[in-house]
């Protein structure tokens, strides 16, 4: 029995042992829902701005139309059936172009008529000199009068200009059959197009417009805008996705009646300009005001919504819709949704929720 005790004791010592380690042990950390149950999630480190106010340039963007400096309406000079339009709207044509073509039926007979009568003044003309030779030399020896000479010689006056008026018609005439083909009076744009072939067109008839020389973009300006506006204004002209530089060329003072609007003539610089009849926007810079600013990198978009997150005071981060104006170098012009002194995050990252908890560890000016 004494001899037992030993081992018995052992294995007694062993389970307390055994026992010892599983109760010091060390636990297994906590899952993270259970941590954000007990302290909350850890504050996110943001870089910041105050909302601060400062001198901007206030823009005005209009509508413009961009077109040459030179506007021509080509007219029919002879009337007729249009017997072919060379162009549509939209293409560009070279001086000197054949753009319509009118029936020339109408001239061709003219120059027939004209032409008919240059004969006949020329065979009178030519009689009349004979005649008149003839009754010079007949005075020269005394067989007629002077004043029978003096008659043919006002004959031969008279013939004379009559060939010259005939030879002035033919070249009247056959002009006119020139005019048959209507060409382009410079280079540039068909901006319009009005008649079509069949139609008939009386003389003087408008038959397309035409926009050429330097590029300009014209743009309609209310009253109130005009009266701030100079030939010194700096301008610029955004059309078909770029930027081209501008000057104001021409401040037309006469308003429109209807509209009350200004119209205002910029001259696009460079060689490098929109299409002319493009459609563009007009920014005219209209001077300095002071207006509530943020870095451009605090604007985010969430859920289809514009906005900044804004440091509340409880130290979280708060997505407050804002409406931006427009930009101004590295800044965002606050049209509303935010007030001067607030803090925003920049340029959070899509993970910064709504709410989140902040540490701020650089405060940008």
């Amino acid at each position: 029995m004494h001899r037992l005790l030993p081992t018995v004791a052992l294995g007694v010592t062993a389970l307390a042992l055994s026992a010892l380690g599983v109760a010091c042990s060390t636990p297994e950390p906590p899952s993270p829902a259970a941590q954000r149950e007990v302290g909350g999630p850890a504050p996110v480190p943001v870089t910041v701005a105050s909302v601060a106010q400062a001198q901007v340039e206030i823009h005005a963007r209009l509508p413009a139309q961009v077109r040459g400096a030179r506007v021509a309406v080509v007219r029919a000079r002879e009337g007729g059936r249009v017997l072919e339009v060379a162009v549509q709207a939209g293409e560009r044509v070279e001086e000197g172009a054949p753009l319509v073509t009118v029936d020339p039926s109408g001239a061709q007979a003219a120059v027939t008529a004209a032409r008919a009568q240059r004969t006949e003044a020329q065979v009178a003309w030519a009689q009349a000199r004979i005649d008149e030779r003839r009754y010079r030399s007949l005075a020269e020896r005394g067989a007629v009068s002077a004043r029978e000479h003096e008659q043919m010689r006002n004959r031969l006056d008279r013939a004379t200009a009559a060939l010259r008026a005939a030879r002035e018609g033919v070249d009247a005439a056959e002009a006119r059959l020139g005019y048959a083909v209507v060409r382009a009076p410079m280079a540039g744009l068909v901006t319009e197009r009005l008649v079509d072939p069949g139609d008939t067109t009386p003389p003087g008839a408008p038959l397309l417009r035409l926009s050429g020389g330097p590029t300009e973009a014209w743009v309609e300006v209310p009253g109130a805008m005009f009266s701030r506006l100079s030939e010194a204004t700096p301008v610029r002209v955004d059309a078909a996705g770029r930027t081209y530089p501008a000057r104001v060329r021409q401040l037309v003072g006469a308003a429109d009646p209807r509209t009350h609007t200004h119209l205002v003539k910029l001259a696009i610089e460079g060689d490098d300009v929109p299409p002319v009849g493009a459609y563009a926007t007009a920014v005219l810079t209209l001077g300095t005001e002071p207006r509530l600013t943020v870095p451009a990198a605090a604007i985010v978009t969430r859920a289809g919504l514009t906005g900044a997150l804004v440091v509340a005071p409880d130290g979280r981060a708060r997505f407050r819709e804002v409406r931006p104006s427009e930009r101004s170098g590295e800044h965002a012009v606050i049209a509303a949704g935010l007030a001067g002194g607030e803090r925003v995050v920049l340029s959070p990252g899509p993970d910064l929720d709504n709410g989140a908890p902040l540490r701020v560890e650089r405060a940008r000016d």
